[in-house]
Order: structure tokens, then sequence, then C-alpha cells
């Protein structure tokens, strides 16, 4: 599961291939049942760096689209490293809220008396949520997912994957992975899981 952070995305289409970020077109690695080489297309590169005392973290991610373009994806990442692009085109990303002292002191987003759904993590494809229970009882919660644009249902690729029960205890919350048939759009969403909603926005 993902601890808890708040991050800066900038996302790029950059009609650039992997060769011209990383100087190599082919990922070279040891085979399971011997020391050769395997000789394969390189199609993703990532990097993560974090740690210090407020849990803060730096990544960059790079998938190959096609043989002209990737998919450059910066985390907390203050700078806009433009010596990456030919050309590029600002992709829309998940909108959050600033983080208050209080939630930095609150890492499961936790609200005394409240059942809370937030979206908190988007990238590529991938929308994590987060369901925090805020009452004395323990609360039960299937993934179970539905995510509307304005009115017009969304698809998933596991939205009827899990449908065991997860048990949600007092004060506590448990994060849901989504994923989605392809990125989204910019405008306004709704995601429900198993009854319990939230609104967000990709810009």
């Amino acid at each position: 599961m993902f601890k808890q952070q708040r991050f800066i995305l900038r996302v790029l289409l950059c009609a650039v291939g992997l060769t011209s970020i990383f100087g190599l077109d082919k990922a070279w690695a040891m085979s399971w049942l011997g020391g050769e080489k395997i000789d394969a297309p390189l199609v993703k590169v990532s990097f993560c760096s974090g740690g210090d005392m407020l849990g803060s973290s730096h990544g960059l991610f790079v998938t190959a689209v096609d043989k002209e373009y990737a998919l450059i994806t910066y985390e907390d990442a203050e700078h806009h490293a433009p010596a990456y692009c030919k050309k590029g085109e600002l992709l829309p990303g998940l909108i959050t809220n600033p983080v208050s002292p209080a939630e930095m002191n609150n890492p499961l987003e936790v609200i005394l008396g409240k059942i809370t759904l937030n979206t908190y993590y988007y990238r590529e494809t991938n929308l994590y949520a987060r369901l925090s229970n805020g009452t004395d009882s323990v609360i039960k919660a299937k993934d179970n997912y539905a995510l509307i644009k304005e009115g017009e249902p969304i698809k998933l690729l596991n939205d009827s994957i899990g449908q065991g029960e997860r048990y949600i205890h007092p004060k506590y919350s448990e994060e849901f992975y989504i994923k989605l048939a392809k990125r989204l759009e910019a405008g306004n969403y709704t995601l429900n899981i198993d009854g319990y909603t939230t609104n967000f926005s990709i810009k």
C-alpha cells in the first residue's frame, strides 16, 4: 500500500523515444536460467528517491507509447527538464488540495465521526483512493468501483475484480487501486466504491 504522500505531478507526452532520453534503446538483463544476456526493447524506465524526515519523495517514470513518443511523469518535481523533449504537450493530472499542518500529522486522513473517500494519487492509467473510517464501528466495503465523468460512465479494467469484503477498523483506512482503460480527460469526476462517493477534478 502507498503511504500518505502529496504529489505534484507533471506529465508530458514527448516526441522523442527512450533512446534520446537515456542514450539507449535496448534493455539488457541477465537470464533467470543462465548467465546469457537478454536483448529486448526498452519500454519503461523509472527512478524514485526519498526518505527524509517529512516522508517526501521524487520520481521519474518514462513509458514508451510508440516508436516516436514517450509518456514522462514527474512526481514532486520542481523543474520542468525541457533537455528531455524535442516538443511536448502537458497532459491533464489529478488536482489535490493543499496540505495543512493537521493533515500532515494525519496520514490516514481520518475525520472523527465521518466515513470519507478521497482520491490521492494518479499516474498513467492508475487511480488510487483512500476510504477512511472515523467512526467507532467496523465498516465493510467491497472492491466494487464505478467512475463517472459529468454523467458519462468511464470504462474500468477492474470494476468487478476482488468482490470480497474489506473490513475497515475504527480510526483507520483502506487504499483502493483502480485500473483505467485509458488516461482520463480533463473534467470533473465522481468515484463510487461500494456506495461511498467522492468528487475530484482532472486538469
